[in-house]
Formats: C-alpha cells, structure tokens, sequence
C-alpha cells in the first residue's frame, strides 16, 4: 500500500521571487516614510533657524539703529573672522549730558559658521581693558576685541556680508543665510539696509 501527499514547504525559486517582492516593495515605501519618522525632527531644525535668524536679525538692526552717527568699524583677521564695532549713544544721562557710549561688537566666523556679539557699558570696558575709541581703532586696539568674550547668537550662518550694496543703492548693506544642515527647503535669508556714517 502506497501513500501519497501533498509536499510541504517552499522552493528556493519561490523564496527568491518572494525576497525579491519585499525589497522592491521596501525600496518603493523608504523615502516617504523616511520622510515622515524625521519629520518632527526636521521641524524643530527649521523652527531653531527661524528664532535665531529673527534674534539675530533684531539684535543687528536695534544695534545698527543706536550706532552713533551711524558709525561702525569693521576688521577681517587672517583666520577670516569679520569684526564689527559699534559705538552706541545708548541713553542720555541728564539733559546737559552727552550721553553714554555703549560699545557692540559683531564676529562672524566663516569656519565655524557661527555668529556672535558682545555689548559693554564704558564701565564694563574699563574692567574688561576693552578700548572705547571715538574714531577708527588703532590695531592694537582691535587686538584686544579680538580676545573679547562674546555670547553666541546663531550657529549654521552659512554667509555674511557687510558692505557697499550693488548699484543703484547707497550706504551699507548687511546680509546673512542661516540653514542647519539637517533640515531641507530653502535657505532663510536676512537683509539689513543700512546708512552710512559720515
């Protein structure tokens, strides 16, 4: 007596086939749910670039606006690091004063894509053996703000400028790009059109 039966299992054709399904299958839905998992992830990258562009952005333009007689300084060193100095009539002390200078220094490091500021009372220089030039500083003075403590204001700023804006305009034109580079979509950019001292 001979029994017969259906064979049980899979063949190796039909393994392969069905392997074959699964990574095409995977290969078709990897980008959009890659998408989605680092969704979240990509908006808080987009959000931080946001409030430090906009904090920077204000910061420069309230400096910019109390800068005395529009005056400001500026200094590249060999490492390629931008210094600008503000001297600032913050507040007027009494009605016969000339008011007191506050002094902003800017630095923006191409390396380190980073932005930074520092801003001192003529009080706080003195304890700090920062200068409080009037005029265009002297060498040795810009070496002393170039070792000055500064609060950092936004990171990944991929590009700044400072200087004389193209034709037809006047005066001084101030711009930077922030982008993290974990996040995708445009580059947010910030304009500062400013006047030039006299």
């Amino acid at each position: 007596m001979r029994c017969t039966g259906q064979k049980s299992g899979f063949t190796l054709m039909e393994i392969l086939v069905a392997v074959g399904m699964l990574s095409l299958i995977f290969l078709v839905i990897q980008q959009p749910l890659s998408l989605i998992l680092t969704y979240p992830q990509r908006t808080v990258h987009e959000r931080t670039d946001r409030v430090a562009g906009r904090l920077a952005y204000s910061k420069l333009h309230h400096d910019f606006r109390e800068a005395f007689a529009a005056t400001s300084w500026s200094k590249t060193t060999d490492d390629g690091k931008l210094h600008i100095l503000l001297p600032l009539l913050a507040r007027f002390d009494d009605a016969d004063s000339d008011g007191r200078w506050d002094y902003a220094l800017w630095v923006y490091d191409p390396k380190a894509q980073t932005l930074s500021r520092g801003r001192w009372s003529q009080k706080e220089l003195s304890k700090k053996g920062l200068p409080a030039p009037r005029q265009e500083p002297t060498q040795q003075e810009w070496e002393k703000y170039f070792g000055a403590s500064l609060v950092l204001v936004a990171s990944s700023v991929q590009e700044f400028q400072f200087g004389p804006p193209p034709p037809p305009d006047t005066g001084l034109r101030l711009s930077f790009k922030i982008k993290n580079p974990a996040r995708s979509g445009r580059t947010d950019e910030y304009v500062l059109q400013l006047e030039e001292s006299p």
